[in-house]
């Protein structure tokens, strides 16, 4: 009777065991996943000032304005159009007016908004660029409203 009883401890304690081991490399692997995610980046590049002007002089690139239509009215970077991140369609505006073959270039006031764009349109198969300092502290030429 003692051996059955060593026995089945004995086959406890292996199953818990090899359930231990199991659950160590299912968690290693989630970790490894989350570390390969994170070391991939957040899908679209943050740009200076002086790279920021070079993607947007180019011929195949959609420079976006991300602030409030009464944002842009008041001043906005030569060449922009805009779409207004916190719109509800925020993405279906991007569709309608940013071809997927295009690479886009976001900006806002200081660079919050626009990074939040920025993850949306990569999220959504856009190649995106999105200017650090945003319009406060762009050095290149602006239009404002007179």
């Amino acid at each position: 009777m003692a051996y059955i009883r060593k026995n089945i401890i004995n086959n406890i304690v292996s199953d818990w065991r090899k359930g231990c081991i199991m659950a160590g490399i299912k968690l290693s692997a989630v970790f490894m996943a989350t570390a390969l995610v994170m070391s991939c980046g957040n899908g679209y590049k943050t740009l200076g000032n002086a790279d920021f002007a070079e993607i947007i002089s180019g011929t195949d690139i959609v420079l976006v304005d991300v602030r409030t239509a009464d944002e842009y009215m008041a001043s906005h970077i030569s060449g922009a159009i805009n779409i207004d991140v916190q719109s509800e369609d925020f993405l279906t505006e991007a569709g309608q007016n940013i071809g997927k073959d295009m690479a886009v270039a976001v900006y806002c006031r200081t660079g919050v908004r626009s990074r939040k764009a920025a993850a949306m349109l990569s999220s959504a198969g856009y190649k995106v660029y999105n200017l650090k300092t945003g319009i406060h502290g762009w050095n290149g030429p602006i239009e404002r409203q007179e």
